[in-house]
């Protein structure tokens, strides 16, 4: 709440980049999905373990715009990454 989305499409690299500074393992569990004419969601949580061997979840949910030639158009990620950076913390 109260930040834009995280553009994983066009940011996943810098994402990724960041996290694999912090953790030295992390995995996403896909809980559920949503479909509805051209879009879908996708409720989603990751766990982590930071390179200090603390561990962080977070649920998250990714909303998928779908154009009319069935080809993502844009993706939209929303999850409390400063709250999972929290858990992880020394």
């Amino acid at each position: 709440m109260g930040k834009p989305p995280n553009k994983v499409h066009s940011d996943y690299q810098k994402l990724f980049e960041i996290l694999s500074k912090v953790f030295a393992k992390f995995e996403l569990t896909l809980d559920s999905i949503f479909i509805v004419d051209h879009g879908a969601a996708v409720k989603w949580t990751m766990k982590g373990v930071g390179k200090n061997g603390k561990q962080g979840v977070a649920e998250g949910i990714s909303v998928f715009d779908i154009n009319g030639n069935d080809k993502i158009k844009q993706v939209s990620s929303y999850w409390d990454d400063a709250a999972m950076m929290a858990q992880i913390k020394d």
